[in-house]
């Protein structure tokens, strides 16, 4: 499948859940905050900031996880499955609700809210990757505290409001990282982790590094360098860093800092010539990660 065709099926999903969005919700808002036109393939985010509301019963065809940002516990009255219930729901607590299961909920106050999907086929794929069994049945879950959960939301929240054009080696690596925690947690059948220990293959190590540095100015994903080395995106992203130490997600970053250092040094190129040459989204990135790195933005690096 070439670039345009996978860009007109990320644009027909997008469609489509819009609306699904539309139709089974009946919102008065729109989300402040959507991944629905960055490129992210397995794994959608949403941010919403809704008044009281009746969302009424429907289903899902993604697994959906619900993080408040609610300033105290508030009562929420749900039904999952015809299972009702009413219950108090704060920080560090999440709900989920597993694909193709019916719910409806309602509240009276103003709700700030991250909602995550994921989608079913993804998340049976890294099942298969990395669990035995392979079988996949979420259970719903509502008012669990979760601080996992809750920092990968906050983070993906974070890149899409920063770095939301090159954010999708990122929400790879996220996405990756909640199906497993979702498998492993909230699973009717629970499996354990296939460990595989010592980190990659000198060279699939080799290979991959080079494919990165490579392709360093491109909107790089996890599945893309996964299968440049013939493996799966789970255990890939698992043993590069067992490997490196570091995430492929921190590693790409420090390359391109340390790419854009040496253009910087050139002396050819503008700032924000060198931030889109190396992959950064905008002058403004490239800054936040150069000055985290390397200790000064790049202007006072070139002045130094």
């Amino acid at each position: 499948m070439d670039a345009k065709e996978t860009n007109l099926m990320m644009l027909a999903r997008a469609q489509v859940r819009a609306r699904a969005w539309e139709d089974a919700f009946r919102l008065s808002r729109e989300p402040l905050l959507s991944s629905t036109s960055v490129g992210w393939q397995d794994i959608h985010l949403e941010y919403h900031c809704q008044p009281p509301s009746e969302v009424p019963e429907h289903l899902d065809a993604e697994h959906e996880i619900y993080i408040p940002h609610f300033q105290c516990d508030q009562a929420m009255q749900w039904t999952i499955d015809g299972c009702y219930q009413q219950r108090q729901m704060g920080r560090g607590e999440i709900a989920i609700i597993p694909a193709h299961v019916s719910h409806s909920l309602s509240w009276d106050f103003n709700a700030e809210c991250t909602i995550i999907s994921l989608a079913p086929g993804f998340v049976s794929r890294i099942a298969y990757e990395s669990l035995e069994p392979v079988t996949v049945e979420l259970v719903p879950i509502f008012a669990q505290l979760d601080p996992l959960i809750c920092e990968v939301g906050a983070a993906l929240k974070s890149v899409l409001e920063t770095d939301s054009v090159y954010s999708r080696l990122f929400a790879d690596s996220a996405a990756t990282l909640l199906a497993a925690h979702l498998l492993q947690h909230y699973s009717i059948s629970k499996g354990s982790i296939r460990t595989h220990n010592g980190g990659l293959p000198n060279y699939k190590l080799r290979r991959a590094l080079t494919y990165i540095q490579e392709h360093l100015d491109q909107n790089l994903s996890l599945s893309v360098i996964a299968a440049e080395v013939s493996m799966s995106q789970y255990h890939f992203s698992r043993l590069f860093k067992q490997s490196m130490g570091i995430s492929v997600h921190q590693y790409v970053i420090q390359c391109r800092v340390e790419c854009a250092k040496q253009l910087l040094l050139q002396h050819e190129l503008s700032i924000t010539d060198v931030a889109f040459r190396v992959g950064f989204a905008n002058p403004s990135h490239l800054s936040h990660h150069f000055k985290r790195i390397v200790g000064v933005i790049p202007k006072t690096f070139l002045n130094q």
